[in-house]
């Protein structure tokens, strides 16, 4: 192993089994080398439920970790509560468990977004599900206690007494990759016809999320009672999903046109015009 400060992980630098716990012959058999780390800077492990006996649990949350300071003994409960407290945790279903809450791979909401759903008041479910981008079921799942039991308790019953949900800005920049100032910055959530989509709040219609960006830093995009006179929300970067303020920059319906015709975007159109 590589031994480091009293604080530090010593990590385990030898075999490893399929989950990431180190694995050592001992004595005859193999043994996983935290618990054996545990048994000779502690002692035994007291015997317990389970073909090894007590668990040695990890306060760091690294199954290569072999630091004694770093280990702890517990039940098979207190690990299962330790693992699910941590995000690890895995959930019966007949096809197998699986990750559980935002760790998921198929998660739409984070765990702060499932607290704050089940916090909140004086909206209906429809407003909910499109201010969070998902279903008004899945919100209804969610506020029931059908899905998502591990962040906060469900209530029972969604009572309107005027909570106000987080303000637009914070909710849409949550949602955006911030890179450097040069780079593109893009856009994480839902998208309509390639660009990033964004709901505003309740009562209000959904928008384009560069438009959206260019509005926060830049102010309100002039408009005019004639539709085809409001100006559009342009990329410099060419990338529709990209709501750096630095890469967008106002133009006109023909000026969209022509920025689309000239990178090459409408190419059935650039094909009528070359000669043959």
């Amino acid at each position: 192993m590589q031994i480091g400060g009293p604080d530090e992980c010593w990590p385990w630098l030898a075999a490893r089994k399929e989950k990431g716990y180190g694995q050592f012959a001992w004595q005859g058999r193999n043994v996983k080398a935290h618990r054996l780390a545990y048994e000779l800077a502690v002692g035994p492990i007291p015997p317990g439920p389970g073909y090894h006996g007590m668990c040695v649990c990890h306060t760091c949350d690294n199954p290569g970790c072999c630091n004694p300071s770093h280990l702890f003994i517990g039940t098979v409960q207190d690990n299962l509560r330790d693992m699910r407290q941590k995000g690890r945790g895995f959930i019966p279903a007949p096809t197998g468990g699986g990750p559980i809450g935002e760790r998921s791979g198929t998660c739409k909401l984070t765990d702060e977004d499932v607290r704050e759903i089940r916090a909140s008041r004086g909206y209906l479910r429809r407003e909910l599900a499109a201010i969070y981008g998902v279903s008004a079921p899945h919100i209804s799942n969610i506020l029931n206690g059908n899905t998502r039991r591990h962040e906060t308790p469900p209530v029972k019953k969604h009572i309107a007494v005027g909570r106000r949900i987080r303000p637009a800005e914070e909710r849409f920049w949550e949602k955006v990759d911030v890179r450097n100032p040069g780079d593109c910055w893009l856009w994480n959530a839902g998208t309509d016809r390639g660009y990033g989509s964004f709901y505003r709040g309740p009562n209000q219609s959904r928008t384009s999320a560069h438009r959206f960006s260019y509005e926060l830093v830049y102010g309100a995009i002039p408009q005019s009672e004639n539709l085809r006179n409001d100006f559009s929300v342009l990329h410099r970067c060419d990338n529709p999903l990209c709501v750096n303020p630095a890469h967008l920059l106002l133009g006109t319906q023909a000026e969209n046109n022509t920025d689309g015709f000239n990178k090459g975007r409408y190419p059935q159109v650039r094909a009528r015009r070359e000669p043959h």
